[in-house]
C-alpha cells in the first residue's frame, strides 16, 4: 500500500503545483533576473540560483522555457546506470556509466536501443525487462536499460520532471561516445521512454541525433501546458511516434498534446477500457493485495496501458492498425478524423516506423485513432 499512497499523495501535490504554476513562474522569472541587478544580485544570489552546471553535459537554467520547473539535479547527485543487454547476454548485462569503456559485446553495426523508465520506477519495473526481451527476440541489438531511479523517485514530482533534462543529457553523452568511438550511425539509434522517460528521450534527442524515439504515454503534468522546448517533440528524432493513453486532464499522469510525427490515441487517448476502479485485477500479474491493486488500478492503469499495448504489438503485423487517421482535433475523436480502410493504415506500436518508411520519411505530422479490448489481448 505504501507505493500507492505515495502515488496518491504525489498526484495531489501535482494538482497543487499545477494550480499555482503562474505564481511559480513569476517567482522563477524573478530568480532568473535578480542576479543581474548590481548589489542586490550579489546579496540575493546567495539565496537564489537560476542555473546549475553539471560536469561534461553543461549548464541548465530555470528560466524562460523552463521557468515552471525547479533546477534539475546533476546525475552526480542521483546516479544513472546503463545496463547493456545483447542476444549473447540477454540475462547478464554489462553496466556502464560515463567513465566505463564500451564493452566488446557492443555491436556498432546493429540497432542501439535505450529504454527509459518513468516516475518512481527502476530497472525492475514490470514492463522494462519484457520489452528488452521482445526487442532482442526481433534480432541483434544493443539494448540499454537506463536506470535513473533516484532522480525519478522524488516525491516532489516537479523535481523528477526537471531531472529528465540531466538524465536526457547523460543518454546523449553516451550516444555521442558510441558515435565518436565506434562510428555508430544515428539512424540506428532508438530511444523508448515511458512517462517521464519519454521526455528524457526527447531531451537526449535535442542534444544529439536519433533515428527514432517512441514515447509511451509521455508525462503530462508540468509538460503539456508549456513550450515544445521543454518536452518531447517531433523534431527530436528523424521519426517520433507517441501512444497516448491517459491524457484526460491536467492532473492525470499522461499528456494528450501531440508530440510526434504520428500520435496514436487508442480509445481517445484518455481513460482506457478495463481501467475502472471496479476492475481491480490490475495490469500485471502480481501478489498484491486486492486493496493495493484497486488503488493502483484507479490511479495508474490507463497510464501503464501504453506499455501493455506496446508489448502486445510485437510479433503481430495485423494488430493495432488505426481505424481513423488525419484527425484534426485531439479533443474530438474520431469525429474529426478520416476513416482508414486500406492496408497502408498506420500501426500503433513497434511497427509504427513502417508507416513512416512507406510514406517517404516525411516530416509531416498526423493523429490517428483506434479502439482496443478492455483486457488482454487488447488487439481488436
Amino acid at each position: 500500500m505504501q507505493t500507492c499512497l505515495t502515488l496518491l499523495i504525489a498526484v495531489s501535490l501535482i494538482h497543487v503545483a499545477t494550480a499555482n504554476r503562474n505564481r511559480r513562474g513569476i517567482w522563477d522569472t524573478a530568480r532568473c533576473h535578480v542576479g543581474k541587478i548590481p548589489i542586490v544580485g550579489r546579496v540575493a544570489g546567495y539565496f537564489l540560483s537560476h542555473k546549475v552546471c553539471c560536469p561534461e553535459v553543461g549548464c541548465f537554467e530555470a528560466c524562460g522555457d523552463f521557468s515552471h520547473l525547479p533546477l534539475p539535479e546533476c546525475v552526480e547527485d542521483y546516479g544513472i546506470k546503463f545496463h547493456l543487454y545483447t542476444q549473447e547476454t540477454p540475462n547478464t548485462p554489462t553496466t556502464l556509466d560515463r567513465s566505463t569503456e564500451i564493452p566488446p559485446e557492443f555491436d556498432p553495426s546493429v540497432r542501439t536501443i535505450f529504454i527509459v523508465h518513468g516516475w518512481t520506477e527502476d530497472q525492475d519495473t514490470p514492463w522494462l525487462q519484457p520489452v528488452k526481451d521482445l526487442l532482442l527476440e526481433q534480432g541483434a541489438a544493443n539494448v540499454f536499460l537506463v536506470e535513473w531511479e533516484e532522480g525519478a523517485d522524488e516525491l516532489y514530482y516537479p523535481q523528477s520532471a526537471s531531472n529528465t533534462r540531466t538524465a536526457g543529457a547523460e543518454v546523449a553523452l553516451l550516444t555521442d561516445r558510441l558515435k565518436q568511438e565506434l562510428d555508430v550511425s544515428p539512424s540506428l539509434m532508438w530511444c523508448i521512454g515511458f512517462s517521464l522517460g519519454a521526455h528524457t528521450c526527447g531531451y537526449a534527442g535535442k542534444t544529439t541525433k536519433f533515428g527514432h524515439i517512441t514515447g509511451l504515454d509521455p508525462a503530462g503534468p508540468w509538460f503539456d501546458m508549456f513550450t515544445p522546448v521543454s518536452m518531447l517533440t517531433h523534431t527530436d528524432a528523424d521519426f517520433v511516434d507517441v501512444i497516448h493513453t491517459d491524457g484526460s486532464s491536467s492532473v492525470t499522469p499522461g499528456a494528450l498534446l501531440e508530440m510526434g510525427h504520428i500520435d496514436f490515441y487508442p480509445n481517445k487517448g484518455k481513460h482506457q477500457p478495463g481501467c475502472s476502479i471496479l476492475d481491480y485485477e490490475g495490469i500485471y500479474d502480481s501478489d498484491e493485495s486486492i486493496a493495493e491493486s484497486l488503488t493502483q488500478n484507479a490511479v495508474t492503469c490507463s497510464h501503464f496501458r501504453a506499455t501493455a499495448y506496446f508489448m502486445e504489438s510485437f510479433g503481430n503485423a495485423e494488430c493495432f492498425k488505426a481505424t481513423y487517421y488525419n484527425c484534426k482535433d485531439r479533443e474530438n475523436l474520431p469525429e474529426s478524423c478520416v476513416p482508414c480502410t486500406t492496408d497502408a493504415c498506420p500501426q500503433m506500436g513497434v511497427n509504427a516506423i513502417e508507416w513512416y518508411n512507406r510514406n517517404g520519411k516525411s516530416d509531416a505530422t498526423m493523429k490517428a485513432y483506434l479502439e482496443t479490448n478492455s483486457a488482454a489481448p487488447y488487439c481488436e
